[in-house]
């Protein structure tokens, strides 16, 4: 079966599955969500969110080395309860949906693990420069959910690999070859409707359903939305070579001039924007 008819089929079952809300797309973690219940009040107790915190060793670790670095500001000796607190209830909510997400492109079989971490590195890029370009471009943009928006705009990618991985092993083999690069191109054909549902299950922000189905195409009628943010940034990410799989390079450089002159950026900006991604990624990645 060639790529382009499995990219027909694997389309319409999802699709399908969307519409007969069948589709499963993962669970927040039990803890992540009761976190976000949480968070989700505007008097939220963070003494009460530090303790369940406190329970998973991972997102402990990461709360405290964001409370503690240098950009907050921090002196390396504080509690969860004094991290949550320093980081504020924004902060937390955007680095507990981080951890979540990234549980996603984690997989114990190599062919989705090598994929996926490619996949990761080109959401953190994006992640990184929206909420870069959020702060530049101010106007009522939300930094911390330009971030969200950029993390999260594939995540529907690594949930399609694992259908098209698990269609594969059901299907007759000798009828069912894809090489890498056509693998990747029926996940990035895919991934769209899933992404939107799965950011329906986790309740995520209107906006940033928003920008996982526009991250694509401008909005020329809202020139300041997190889609146009995502849209720009997903180029910049793109031509830093910051991306699994193949892409049409006019395609991404046409969106960066186009997104360079709605949103009113200049050359200098982009430069700064996209000096040093990559080492941020991989630092980002890191940690």
């Amino acid at each position: 079966m060639g790529s382009d008819t499995l990219l027909d089929v694997l389309r319409g079952i999802i699709l399908k599955r969307v519409e007969n809300d069948t589709l499963v797309v993962p669970s927040l973690p039990e803890l992540a969500s009761k976190c976000l219940e949480l968070l989700r009040h505007d008097e939220v107790d963070l003494r009460e969110v530090a303790r369940l915190i406190e329970r998973d060793p991972v997102l402990a670790t990461r709360l405290l080395r964001q409370a503690t670095s240098a950009a907050m500001g921090g002196d390396g000796h504080v509690t969860i309860h004094q991290a949550t607190t320093r980081l504020g209830s924004k902060n937390v909510r955007t680095l507990i949906l981080d951890a979540s997400a990234a549980q996603l492109f984690r997989s114990r079989d190599q062919r989705i693990a090598a994929a996926a971490r490619q996949l990761w590195e080109h959401s953190l890029a994006v992640a990184l420069l929206s909420r870069d370009l959020a702060a530049i471009l101010g106007g009522g943009l939300d930094a911390e959910a330009a971030y969200l928006a950029g993390l999260v705009h594939d995540v529907g990618k690594p949930i399609a690999a694992s259908i098209l991985l698990e269609a594969e092993r059901a299907s007759d083999t000798s009828r069912f070859k894809l090489t890498a690069d056509s693998w990747l191109a029926v996940v990035q054909g895919v991934h769209r409707p899933i992404g939107v549902a799965l950011a329906e299950k986790w309740r995520l922000p209107d906006a940033v359903a928003a920008a996982i189905r526009e991250s694509t195409e401008y909005d020329s009628s809202e020139r300041l939305s997190l889609g146009n943010v995502v849209c720009f940034s997903n180029s910049v990410a793109k031509l830093q070579e910051i991306y699994a799989g193949t892409f049409d390079k006019p395609d991404a450089e046409a969106l960066i001039m186009l997104g360079r002159s709605l949103l009113g950026l200049e050359d200098d900006v982009i430069a700064r924007l996209s000096n040093g991604l990559r080492s941020r990624v991989v630092g980002e990645f890191a940690a």
